[in-house]
Order: C-alpha cells, then sequence, then structure tokens
C-alpha cells in the first residue's frame, strides 16, 4: 500500500534536503516495516529527468516516486518490505536526452545495505554521478545524486 507521492523540492532551498527528510518521516510515518528505505534522487542538471522504469526484487513502495524529476529538484520516496523475513530490494531509471540514469537499492533482512547507481545512453560522459548508501535496517537513506559534466 502507497502512502502517498514523493516529495519534490528545489536543491538550492535554504533548509537543505536533510529537513526535506525530517518531513519526509514525519508525513509519512506509515514506514514502520522491519527495513524500509528513504529514497533521494538529486538532478542537478538543466534536463528533466522522466520516469521510465520501475521494479521491486521484494518489497514495494511505501511513498511513490513522481514521474518527472524537474532541473535542480530532488525527489524524495520510500520503499519496505511487504513479507515476513524479507527486505526491500529494487531499483528505478528516469532518462533525459541521451541518457539513462537507474538506481538501484537494497536493505535485506540479513546483510548489509547496498546501491549502486548506472549511467548509460550516447550522453553519458557529460553527466558524473554520486551515490551515498545509508545504514540500518529501517529508513536507511539511500541518496543518488545526477551532475551535468563542467
Amino acid at each position: 500500500m502507497s502512502g502517498g507521492s514523493g516529495i519534490l523540492m528545489a536543491i538550492d532551498a535554504a533548509s537543505g534536503s536533510m529537513d526535506a527528510i525530517d518531513k519526509f518521516k514525519k508525513i509519512f510515518n506509515d514506514i514502520d516495516a522491519a527495513r524500509s528505505v528513504i529514497l533521494e534522487i538529486d538532478n542537478h542538471t538543466d534536463q528533466t529527468l522522466i520516469k521510465l522504469a520501475e521494479h521491486h526484487f521484494d518489497g514495494g513502495w511505501s511513498v511513490t516516486p513522481q514521474g518527472e524529476i524537474p532541473p535542480n529538484y530532488a525527489l524524495i520516496f520510500g520503499s519496505k518490505d511487504k513479507d515476513f523475513m524479507t527486505g526491500t530490494e529494487g531499483s528505478i531509471t528516469y532518462a533525459a536526452e541521451g541518457i539513462e540514469f537507474e538506481v538501484y537499492w537494497n536493505n535485506p533482512f540479513i546483510g548489509d545495505n547496498e546501491c549502486k547507481i548506472n549511467l548509460n545512453g550516447p550522453n553519458a560522459d557529460q553527466y558524473r554521478v554520486n551515490k551515498e548508501c545509508g545504514i540500518g535496517d529501517t529508513d536507511a537513506h539511500m541518496r543518488f545524486e545526477l551532475f551535468t559534466n563542467p
């Protein structure tokens, strides 16, 4: 069951993304599963990112992602486990002109958390990426960033 739509916020907002994460936790407090992640995708480019695909290997959306991430905006959404003794694992792909930006997360029932980024397409060399994989069983913050190369 979904707890609502993800939060979009301007990256250069004075309050910063940690305030948004705190608001996310308060507003969407239904992320109370044994395993959950808060997913953040920061679009530091002048391109709108359009959602192409999403897939859960385990778990499901606690807060659904938006279909688009405008330039210089961050999207915050969430995923959690659905069954006993499982985790949340999945991926979501966004695209812009000449690139596909896929992020992957895994917060397993047993073992360490993991996250990855794949950047593909004929314009991929014009961009760079960064990821930070959160620790812990609940509300592990997974942050994925896309930048334009200088």
